[in-house]
């Protein structure tokens, strides 16, 4: 705490699901998976995916409940990133559902993925695929891949209700993430 080492924290509790700290908790939990992925990238175990020509490696994004691994095909990079994982699962309340999990390629072969799905025990996507509501791998040319932002408009009452709700319920934690809150209030 603090910079200094503590006693191991028992929790004897969880807490509700929607919790106000669940995307502080989420940050600390995921940025020992980022420090694993950095540090299997500096020992040349690891491997992400090289943008075009310019400079730029993206090896994995991540938003609360969802982490996309964009990583070269390649069985090292395989092993290293199962090792990752099984890394990032030593806590004992940590988990990967690997049941919830996809395996996508682009230019991979069907036995490449097939034998990823086998050794992860996850499920072979395919390219179109949605993440986070935004559609990948759709021509953004065509007035349809442009559909879901009509969605909202199209929303009954009480769907724009709730969806008023949530951003007002987490506008909070934004403001907080930048200031310090005053005493008074």
């Amino acid at each position: 705490m603090n910079g200094c080492p503590t006693e191991e924290v028992d929790i004897q509790r969880g807490h509700k699901q929607g919790d106000p700290l669940d995307p502080f908790l989420f940050l600390l939990l995921v940025e020992g998976l980022s420090g694993l992925v950095r540090s299997a990238e500096s020992r040349n175990l690891y491997h992400g995916f090289k943008v075009a020509n310019s400079g730029l490696w993206i090896s994995h994004l991540q938003y609360p409940d969802d982490t996309l691994f964009v990583e070269e095909t390649s069985m090292r990079n395989l092993w290293a990133f199962k090792t990752i994982l099984r890394y990032f699962e030593l806590p004992p309340e940590l988990k990967v559902n690997f049941s919830k999990s996809y395996v996508m390629g682009v230019n991979v072969g069907a036995e490449f993925l097939i034998l990823v799905e086998r050794y992860l025990h996850c499920r072979v996507g395919s390219v179109p695929f949605t993440y986070l509501g935004l559609h990948f791998g759709v021509n953004p040319r065509l007035e349809k891949s442009w559909q879901p932002l009509g969605a909202i408009s199209m929303l009954a009452f009480r769907g724009r209700v709730v969806l008023f709700n949530y951003v007002l319920n987490v506008f909070h934690i934004f403001y907080l993430s930048f200031m310090k809150i005053p005493i008074t209030i």
